[in-house]
């Protein structure tokens, strides 16, 4: 079974599993906690929120949408949404056992343009 969780950024930090929102509010308060009480509940930039692919790249590195992937032939290729990364991976299954992360969109604004 696919394990459902998140990241995104809080204070220029990765914070990591499930994703919670306060939407009765303008403007809306995002969060991601653990799901364990004793742990801290962080408030996080809703633009940085990316879902987990439940794949990993050539490392075991998770890889989650918005990141960035270099593939064996030096290609980048953007972690756009779900859909994207199965039918690229389906399309692709020979080049996938090196697939690395390499950054994201959030935080490698270099790798954009590439």
């Amino acid at each position: 079974m696919k394990e459902l969780k998140f990241r995104a950024l809080s204070n220029n930090a990765w914070v990591y599993r499930f994703l919670s929102a306060n939407l009765s509010i303008e403007p809306n308060i995002y969060f991601i906690n653990t799901g364990f009480s004793e742990d801290p509940t962080y408030v996080v930039e809703k633009s940085t929120i990316g879902k987990f692919t439940a794949l990993t790249d050539k490392n075991g590195k998770e890889i989650y949408t918005g990141d960035k992937l270099r593939t064996k032939y030096g290609n980048i290729i953007e972690v756009k949404d779900l859909e994207y990364i199965y039918l690229w991976r389906y399309e692709n299954h020979n080049a996938w056992s090196s697939i690395e992360v390499i950054g994201n969109i959030h935080q490698s604004k270099e790798l954009i343009k590439n």
